[in-house]
């Protein structure tokens, strides 16, 4: 089979002895939506750098459309759009000659860079601000104005870095609105530590850690085979006994469940109803302290506690 980006066993190490990735390996196919997630440092924006031939691995084998990215950068470079975790636009432009000039870099002639990049700015909502200077735009133009540059340099492969980083909750809801409504038929990487992002727009998602993959494939099925079917929900009174219900859960299951608590909220993945029934039972010392309970299905974030050891 081809594939859009493949990597086999892959390591990137920066001088004088940082390893960044560590035997990576992982395949993209044509039209797939991967996010790759993991906490800060995990090597997410390194996978990007080396599939967008920015740097190059220190051993193993990266293809991109069937392209090596130590010896083919010009061909890969002319297949794929990256829109970094940096803010790229010139600060002291107005917004749309500061994106014209990027159309310019990646050879659109002039003329049609003006159409373009007025196409984009209707897309990401942003017509009415071209004149702005980029400097005086919100965090959330911001982003917006960086988005527009895969419209402009509309590539089969977009590599997007942390797109909605420092956008509130509402922008971060229409922006992954607008990728999946104008990314379509393309090819699509997201790093990101967003878990809410990974579950939007991620049909496949790439779990990394310390440059390593620990999780790879279809969201819903590696959380079924690696965490278990529901997530049992405990709401306390007062999180000034979360610590001591966990420590009595931990008496009633396995050393491997995954238990964790927040605010006033203790999570337990299990794999029954009837195991849930027995938690509970076991926690009726503590039944004045509880204020309600129920069921979820299992979720990325149980995923990602369980894995990143979080």
């Amino acid at each position: 089979m081809s594939y859009v980006v493949s990597f086999e066993n892959v390591y990137k190490i920066y001088p004088p002895n940082t390893i960044a990735l560590r035997g990576l390996s992982f395949s993209v196919k044509k039209n797939d939506w991967l996010v790759i997630l993991g906490p800060n440092g995990a090597g997410k924006t390194t996978t990007l750098k080396i599939i967008s031939t920015i740097t190059r691995p220190s051993k193993g084998k990266v293809k991109v459309f069937g392209h090596d990215v130590s010896k083919d950068r010009d061909v890969i470079r002319s297949k794929l759009c990256i829109v970094p975790q940096e803010i790229c636009l010139d600060p002291w432009f107005p917004l749309e000659k500061s994106l014209e000039f990027i159309a310019r870099m990646h050879g659109i002639n002039k003329k049609e860079a003006k159409k373009l990049v007025k196409s984009a700015l209707k897309k990401v909502g942003l017509l009415g601000h071209e004149r702005k200077l980029v400097e005086a735009l919100s965090t959330g133009m911001m982003r917006r104005a960086q988005l527009a540059i895969a419209f402009i340099v509309d590539r089969p492969l977009i590599l997007l870095d942390e797109p909605t980083l420092g956008v509130d909750i509402i922008g971060k809801f229409e922006i992954w609105e607008l990728l999946r409504n104008e990314l379509k038929n393309r090819t699509v990487l997201i790093a990101t530590n967003d878990l809410i992002e990974a579950e939007k727009l991620g049909q496949k998602v790439l779990l990394i850690n310390n440059g390593e993959s620990i999780a790879f494939g279809n969201v819903n099925d590696i959380v079924r085979q690696q965490v278990g079917e529901l997530t049992l929900r405990i709401s306390l009174k007062s999180k000034d006994y979360i610590q001591s219900i966990i420590d009595k859960l931990k008496e009633e299951v396995s050393s491997e469940k995954l238990i964790y608590g927040k605010t006033k909220t203790i999570s337990i993945v299990i794999n029954s109803v009837e195991e849930a029934m027995m938690l509970l039972s076991a926690l009726s010392d503590y039944s004045n302290i509880i204020e309600s309970f129920g069921l979820d299905r299992f979720s990325l974030e149980d995923l990602f506690r369980k894995l990143i050891n979080r």
